[in-house]
C-alpha cells in the first residue's frame, strides 16, 4: 500500500488542528515596544523570541480577548431543545446499558458451560 503525503504536512486541513492554542500565538502578538534585553546577551534574545514574562502576559490578554469574541459567536439551545436531547441520550444511554448487559450475562453463562 502506498503511503499518501501531503504537499505541505505542516499545514492542516480546513479547521486549524489546535484552535485557540494560547502557546502557538507568539507570531500573531505585535507589540509596539521594543524588549527591553534585546542587545545581544541569552536573556535578551529569549525576550525578543517571545519568550519573555511582558510576552506572555501580551499573549496571555490576546487569547482571553479572541476566546471572548468566540464565545459570543455561540449558538446556545433553548431549554426546550436541551431537555429534549438530554432525555433522548438518557433513553439510549438505558437501551445500550441494558443490552450490553444481557450480552454479558449470556457470553458469562457460555464461557461457564464450556469451561465446565
Amino acid at each position: 500500500m502506498a503511503e499518501h503525503r501531503t504537499p505541505n504536512p505542516r499545514v492542516g486541513g480546513s479547521n486549524p488542528s489546535w484552535p485557540a492554542n494560547f502557546f502557538g500565538m507568539a507570531n500573531k502578538v505585535k507589540t509596539n515596544k521594543p524588549s527591553k534585553g534585546s542587545k545581544g546577551n541569552k536573556r535578551g534574545k529569549k525576550r525578543a523570541q517571545g519568550q519573555g514574562l511582558g510576552d506572555l502576559i501580551e499573549r496571555f490578554k490576546v487569547f482571553l480577548e479572541e476566546s471572548k469574541v468566540e464565545m459570543r459567536k455561540v449558538a446556545y439551545p433553548s431549554q426546550k431543545q436541551t431537555l429534549a436531547t438530554c432525555s433522548s441520550v438518557l433513553v439510549l444511554v438505558i437501551i445500550v446499558a441494558l443490552y450490553l448487559g444481557i450480552v454479558d450475562i449470556v457470553l458469562s453463562k457460555i464461557i461457564k458451560l464450556i469451561l465446565s
